[in-house]
């Protein structure tokens, strides 16, 4: 939890924690009254930028990652060229083929 907190009276307060602000408090009991009530207060982001990153989370698997195909490259480079030569395993070093 963080230190921040604003004390709005003796029964209310807000306390600052990792989630956003939180109420909480006491609150007067009223007997002839059988139910119980929970709230809950989000401020969201605009709708632009969840939009934005529903998108962005969605074609993450979709995205080209151009790391992957030097991996795969060189993992290629490895296979193909693997020796075992006089007790020791040789193989080329795995240089660019095309460089841009």
């Amino acid at each position: 939890m963080k230190d921040n907190v604003y004390k709005v009276n003796d029964e209310l307060i807000f306390r600052e924690t990792e989630f956003g602000w939180v109420a909480g408090g006491r609150l007067q009991e009223n007997k002839n009254n059988n139910n119980l009530s929970c709230y809950l207060l989000k401020d969201d982001n605009s709708v632009e930028d969840t939009l934005k990153l529903f998108f962005e989370l969605e074609s993450l698997a979709v995205k080209d990652d151009p790391y992957y195909h030097e991996e795969d490259q060189a993992m290629n480079i490895f296979k193909e060229t693997i020796q075992f030569n006089n007790e020791r395993y040789v193989v080329e070093l795995p240089f660019r083929k095309n460089w841009k």
